[in-house]
């Protein structure tokens, strides 16, 4: 999956439709792309799939705060952001799972990678398994 996930993710100069139709092709679960500002977590690209998998209206993913205070399960949001932030500050790629909420409460475990020169991949596992931080 790894393999996949960086032929994905391409080229920096790759237009993030490019990175979201090579997702859908590649892999059999939903992709969300998106971009941010790695100092404020805003994110500045949200996929179109990203209200299909989650219930969000892209436009709430634009907010300020919005991923930490809404997506994120509240029994991972310390840890969740601790690692991201951890991980971002030190300029390192990094891969982890963490709950989260869809707009009607239900959960689901996403899986993220992020390469912190470009963009980041979630996807969705339902059932979800044991949230891991590493």
């Amino acid at each position: 999956l790894q393999q996949k996930l960086k032929a994905i993710f391409g080229e920096a100069t790759d237009s993030l439709e490019d990175v979201e139709r090579r997702a859908a092709a590649v892999l059999p679960v939903p992709v969300i792309v998106w971009e941010g500002d790695p100092d404020t977590f805003q994110f500045t690209y949200v996929s179109p799939c990203a209200e299909d998998v989650l219930g969000y209206p892209v436009r709430h993913w634009l907010e300020l705060g919005f991923w930490a205070s809404s997506v994120v399960h509240p029994e991972d949001q310390n840890e969740a952001v601790a690692f991201c932030a951890l991980a971002t500050a030190k300029g390192r790629d990094h891969d982890f799972q963490y709950r989260a909420q869809r707009s009607d409460g239900s959960v689901v475990v996403l899986h993220e990678t992020a390469e912190t020169s470009r963009v980041v991949w979630t996807y969705g596992h339902d059932p979800f398994p044991p949230t891991r931080f590493e």
